[in-house]
C-alpha cells in the first residue's frame, strides 16, 4: 500500500510560489537597473523646484527627468556605436563616461549611504568591490553598450545619436568645417 500519493494541489502551490518569486525577483532587478536614474531624476527634482511644491508634482518630474536621463544614456550609446563603426577611437573615453555614470556611479552612492545594512557590509573590506563588480557587470550587460540594440521606447533617440554622428564624421578635417560654416 502506497502511503505517499501525488497531491494535485501541492504542485500548484509550489508552481504558484516558484512564478510569484520569478516576479519578485524580475522587480527587483528592474529597480536595481531603474533606481540610477530615478535617483538622479529626483535630485534634479530637488535642485529645480522650491521645498514646497506637491509631493504628486515631485514625483512626476522625477520620473520625467529619470526619463530624459534615459533617452539620454542611449543617445550617447548611439553616438558609441556611430564613434566605433567609424573607427574612431572616441569612443573609448564616451563608452568609460556612460559605463562609469550608469554602471559604478550608483552603487557607490550606495555605499555611501549610512545604514545598519551598508555599515556590516563596509565592515568586511572584501563585500563592497565585490558589490561594486556584480552591479557593474550586471547593468552594464542590461544596457549592452557595444551592441547595435535599443528599446523600442528609445529607439528614435538612439538612432538620432548613430545619425547625427555619422554625419559629423563625413566633417573630419577642421578646414572643411569652417569651410562649410563659414563659407571660406
Amino acid at each position: 500500500m502506497n502511503h505517499y500519493r501525488s497531491y494535485p494541489e501541492n504542485k500548484l502551490l509550489f508552481d504558484t510560489n516558484i512564478i510569484v518569486i520569478k516576479l519578485i525577483v524580475k522587480f527587483i532587478t528592474q529597480i536595481t537597473l531603474q533606481a540610477p536614474l530615478l535617483v538622479t531624476g529626483y535630485l534634479f527634482t530637488n535642485y529645480l523646484l522650491n521645498k514646497n511644491i506637491n509631493l504628486l508634482i515631485r514625483i512626476g518630474l522625477s520620473i520625467c527627468f529619470a526619463y530624459i536621463i534615459y533617452t539620454l544614456i542611449y543617445f550617447m550609446k548611439g553616438i558609441i556605436i556611430s564613434l566605433r563603426f567609424n573607427k574612431s577611437l572616441w569612443w573609448v573615453p564616451a563608452l568609460l563616461i556612460l559605463a562609469f555614470f550608469v554602471c559604478v556611479l550608483p552603487i557607490l552612492i550606495v555605499l555611501q549611504l549610512d545604514t545598519r545594512f551598508i555599515t556590516v557590509l563596509k565592515a568586511n573590506h572584501f563585500f563592497p568591490p565585490l558589490i561594486v563588480l556584480i552591479y557593474f557587470t550586471y547593468t552594464y550587460n542590461r544596457y549592452c553598450f557595444l551592441k547595435n540594440v535599443a528599446p523600442r521606447s528609445v529607439s528614435t533617440i538612439y538612432k538620432a545619436g548613430i545619425s547625427i554622428t555619422n554625419s559629423l564624421h563625413h566633417f573630419k578635417s577642421a578646414g572643411l568645417v569652417t569651410k562649410i560654416v563659414f563659407g571660406r
